[in-house]
């Protein structure tokens, strides 16, 4: 009985029950944020500069969210609630409910807590207000409430701690625990997961961000961190303030992704009066998974339907790549086949954020609406500028373009025979395919290292995979984690012996459409089966079929197409001069813009019956508009049509709700003829970068793609121009 006694007295020391309730996030006082004046007294409390949060609190507020309320659980030691960065904090009630920290302990439930949502000290709310004050992620919020348990304090009760621990993730999940933080890792070995991943695994509605622990060994070896393999585990390892592994930290592909683990400024222990001795500069592992918990709660906040899964993919596919000494964050790359050197991910609150919000890229954020400028190519027909600026850098015809989710821009360099990447903050252009040797390789390998052929087709989709057509009739993609490249569509596979892929685009399943150009038809991959499916264009060149199944109408070297939200697919039926379209519901064809207006009529003795378009119909219905060579075309999520009118040299707009057309880039030719006979075409020429859009000179436009915010960027002759049309 003594026996029992002990034992049971033994739980309750090491057990501590949970308080539970809700993190209602409120709108965020971004003065709050402002950390600078802390500098001149203790050293910079740079972490959440380094994350870009402030950032990300910027284009929340902007936005004028309605923030949800969010329940987020703390396994870990408790907190000082007498200390002012709580006031207004509301904790548990209960008799065993953990309010003052473990001195032994460190302060670390205080830290952690402080971290991930305690409240600012402001003038406004305390007459105790000094600098520095601290900043939660989440800070900021009103009526905070955590849920608290007591962590490991002995190893030698190590299988007690993780009863009590496994026991307490269900009495969170029953008080509506959305996310819960965990600092456990390296204090269990791995036999523990039997336990861990049943928990988790029933828990799938949670989201859980575990610390991989700080015991300078791979994070594999400790338990859970030997989970993040589950969708809703999340395994933060640490990083200093220089992005380089903090010592102490675990490491290795189990962590998904790192934060700043150094130097986080938090509360500690509090004794009035209010003074820096009330703070510290915490350290750890355990500093750097609640950062990932408050962004993770900022983005339920945001869109509350999103599931762990969802919240996991967006942390780790928007994590900055960065160069440890040993693998540190699998999330962003595979870290064992990366030729960049990067090896590790650092949490990115901003770009995470922009994932879920309209972020204008940041390669034209401080553009005025309506107005042009060069984001990429210096106009020479050259390669060169890799590792600089991409304004700088020589572009051999871009002919396939790109913005991923956070804003980075991905070029088909057609001549150089090379993928290309600008980085969305730094402006920097790399390559991260193809070697410039025009010899096909196999697949299999990094893409950074192949060979590949005149790219002339580029998507990326939301996963960060590129897929890009190669003119010797291929479909290829790069792996977004891995950069592996591998071939998803060959000649002869449901298609003709050759095939001269202009354009592709990919809809919000996944399936790519492809412009299947000297064919004259539309095809679709299916995601799932892989299946090739004829969509549009009966293979023979010719104008027919409207108002009948797109798959019996003739196209006549299409170069362009495009998929909206609902599936309706647009084409650009380039030497018909006209845009079509195709109803995602009966599969019938139409014009939509374009007369199909030929000069001179008849034959110019090099094939069929092309001719020359002409330019008429701004501010008028587009059915009775004439194009010239119409290439690219792209559709935003509001109704807006964009075609790249080649060879008036602008980019035309079509309201497709009033079915009005307008040039919205361009000013169209120079005069001067370029040709002879009856292909005299008139040279578009290069001018007007960070003016108005419409007084610019294009040349040639040929591939179109819109950003998160709706911005347009414009393949033109060797440069990437963008036009600012997004708030």
């Amino acid at each position: 009985m003594k026996l029992k006694k002990l034992f049971l007295l033994i739980l309750i020391i090491v057990s501590l029950l949970s308080l539970s309730g809700r993190v209602q996030a409120a709108t965020f006082d971004i003065d709050s944020l402002n950390l600078q004046e802390a500098l001149s007294k203790t050293n910079p409390p740079a972490a959440y500069f380094k994350i870009d949060l402030k950032e990300a609190w910027q284009l929340i507020n902007t936005a004028s969210l309605n923030l949800s309320s969010i329940t987020i659980g703390i396994i870990d030691t408790g907190v000082d609630i007498k200390h002012p960065e709580f006031e207004g904090v509301k904790f548990g009630n209960t008799p065993l409910d953990a309010k003052i920290d473990v001195g032994n302990l460190e302060s670390h439930g205080t830290n952690v807590a402080g971290i991930i949502g305690a409240n600012n000290i402001s003038s406004a709310s305390s007459a105790n207000y000094i600098l520095p004050q601290m900043n939660g992620v989440v800070s900021g919020v009103k009526n905070l409430d955590y849920t608290l348990e007591n962590r490991k304090i002995s190893k030698s009760l190590g299988i007690i701690t993780v009863f009590s621990v496994n026991n307490k993730i269900f009495e969170l999940s029953n008080s509506g625990a959305q996310i819960i933080n965990l600092s456990l890792s390296g204090l269990f070995n791995i036999s523990a997961d039997i336990f861990f991943s049943a928990n988790f695994f029933v828990h799938s509605n949670i989201f859980f961000v575990v610390s991989a622990g700080n015991d300078n060994t791979s994070a594999s070896l400790a338990a859970p961190a030997n989970l993040s393999f589950l969708d809703n585990v999340i395994t933060i390892g640490a990083t200093t303030l220089n992005d380089q592994r903090k010592a102490d930290s675990n490491f290795g592909v189990s962590v998904n992704i790192t934060a700043p683990g150094e130097s986080v400024f938090s509360p500690t222990f509090f004794a009035p009066p209010l003074d820096l001795s009330d703070y510290e500069f915490f350290s750890g592992t355990s500093a750097s998974a609640p950062m990932v918990t408050g962004v993770a709660a900022i983005l339920k906040a945001i869109k509350p339907e999103l599931t762990p899964g969802e919240i996991k993919d967006i942390l780790q596919k928007s994590a900055d790549p960065i160069k440890t000494d040993k693998p540190l964050g699998s999330g962003c790359f595979d870290p064992n086949n990366n030729s960049q050197g990067f090896n590790g991910c650092r949490l990115n609150a901003f770009k995470a954020v922009c994932r879920i919000l309209t972020c204008s890229s940041s390669l034209i954020k401080n553009l005025p609406l309506g107005h042009i400028t060069t984001v990429a190519g210096n106009g020479s027909l050259t390669f060169s500028g890799d590792g600089g600026l991409a304004i700088l850098a020589g572009i051999g015809n871009p002919l396939g373009i790109d913005i991923d989710e956070e804003g980075n821009l991905f070029i088909a360099d057609f001549f150089n025979h090379r993928i290309r990447r600008v980085d969305a903050e730094t402006k920097i252009i790399t390559t991260i395919a193809g070697t410039g040797n025009v010899i096909i390789s196999p697949d299999g390998s990094l893409a950074i290292s192949n060979h590949i052929s005149h790219p002339n087709g580029l998507v990326v989709d939301s996963f960060g995979n590129i897929f890009f057509a190669e003119m010797v009739g291929l479909i290829r993609k790069i792996e977004g984690s891995s950069g592996i490249l591998s071939t998803i569509l060959k000649s002869g596979l449901n298609n003709p012996s050759t095939i001269a892929m202009k354009n592709i685009t990919i809809d919000n399943n996944g399936d790519i459409f492809i412009a299947d150009r000297d064919n004259h038809r539309i095809l679709k991959v299916n995601s799932v089966t892989k299946e090739v499916i004829l969509i549009a264009g009966r293979g023979t060149p010719g104008f027919s079929g409207d108002n009948g199944l797109a798959i019996d109408a003739q196209l006549q070297n299409p170069a362009g197409v495009a998929v909206d939200p609902n599936g309706n697919v647009f084409i650009a039926d380039t030497n018909n001069h006209r845009i079509r379209h195709i109803d995602a519901l009966t599969g019938i064809i139409t014009t939509i813009t374009g007369k199909g207006t030929r000069k001179p009529p008849g034959d110019c003795g090099i094939g069929p019956d092309i001719g020359i378009g002409e330019f008429s119909g701004d501010g008028g219905p587009a059915i009775l508009a004439e194009l010239n060579f119409p290439q690219g075309v792209a559709v935003d999520n509001v109704g807006h049509l964009f075609i790249a009118d080649s060879f008036n040299h602008r980019v035309r707009q079509v309201d497709l709700v009033s079915g009005i057309i307008t040039t919205i880039a361009g000013s169209g030719g120079t005069g001067i003829p370029q040709g002879i006979g009856c292909l005299t075409l008139f040279r578009g020429d290069f001018s007007g970068d960070n003016d108005i859009a419409t007084l610019a000179k294009i040349s040639h436009p040929t591939h179109l793609t819109l950003d998160k915010a709706g911005n347009l960027f414009i393949s033109t002759n060797n440069r990437i121009r963008a036009v600012r049309l997004a708030p």
